[in-house]
């Protein structure tokens, strides 16, 4: 994919409760996920395909961004290496 098709035009609060109805807040400014957008690109490989999701920010209050967010990594990088065989023992 090139860097055209991952451009986004940032969405208004509106929109992005319109796109995404279960989020409770507007993006974070100073995000370092979404870069204050309310979305951000997200990579794979294998089975699974990269694109645009909604970030973490709009769904939890802002103080607790980070902390949800590593957990979350923590969970996704699990589940990865289940789905994929490599399972930590």
């Amino acid at each position: 994919m090139n860097d055209d098709e991952r451009e986004i035009i940032p969405l208004s609060p509106e929109a992005l409760k319109e796109k995404y109805p279960t989020s409770r807040h507007a993006p974070k400014p100073d995000c370092t996920r979404c870069h204050g957008r309310g979305e951000r690109w997200v990579q794979a490989s294998g089975p699974f395909s990269a694109k645009w999701k909604p970030c973490m920010c709009i769904f939890v209050e802002h103080e607790h961004v980070e902390l949800v967010s590593e957990m979350f990594q923590d969970v996704i990088k699990r589940e990865k290496a289940r789905l994929l065989g490599n399972e930590e023992q």
